[in-house]
């Protein structure tokens, strides 16, 4: 209950924030057992719970809020566009080494393919006793030769996200520059 006298006396101020005097809020109940908050004393029916003094904000030091407000919502969207380009170049790493790892498959299985075909020779009769495992083999190669082209594609895509980022990046911290060189004007 108290926290709502609490969140009552916040609103309260809040609205009458505009008041240059320093000023106060009663809290009491009424005969009904209704509790009331207002900045005239309670009437004497009323029972007096508790007085707060407050004294209003100046411009100045809304002004002043407002731009520390203003300055953490920049270093969080900077801290968010940095996490984001991170991930992003993590992402863009990891594409370009399966790009490398797969294009070292495809080498190989077309090294192996190639050695095996030279050791079977022309000879009709061992191509077609060993045909199984050329084909076996060949199917291998074109399969890692497909899976690093696609890492490829998937590592420039990676790539392109990344500059995209970078620059989002750069952008939001040249705006910081230019806004700490600039008042804040305080919000209506």
């Amino acid at each position: 209950m108290k926290t709502i006298y609490i969140a009552m006396v916040f609103l309260l101020i809040s609205f009458t924030a505009s008041i240059p005097n320093a000023g106060k809020v009663y809290i009491w109940t009424d005969e009904k057992g209704v509790t009331q908050l207002t900045e005239k004393p309670p009437p004497k029916a009323g029972q007096l719970k508790e007085i707060i003094e407050y004294k209003p904000q100046s411009d100045e030091e809304i002004r002043q809020i407002q731009q520390q407000e203003a300055t953490i919502r920049s270093e969080d969207e900077i801290r968010r566009i940095l996490e984001e380009v991170e991930q992003v170049r993590k992402k863009a790493d990891e594409s370009r080494d399966g790009a490398i790892y797969w294009q070292q498959q495809a080498d190989e299985a077309k090294r192996q393919s190639e050695e095996f075909n030279k050791r079977v020779g022309y000879n009709s009769r061992r191509v077609q006793r060993n045909r199984y495992k050329m084909r076996e083999l060949e199917k291998r190669a074109v399969e890692a030769s497909k899976l690093a082209t696609q890492a490829a594609a998937e590592a420039s895509a990676a790539k392109e996200r990344l500059k995209e980022a970078e620059k989002r990046a750069q952008e939001i911290l040249e705006q910081k520059r230019t806004s700490q060189k600039e008042p804040i004007e305080p919000v209506p």
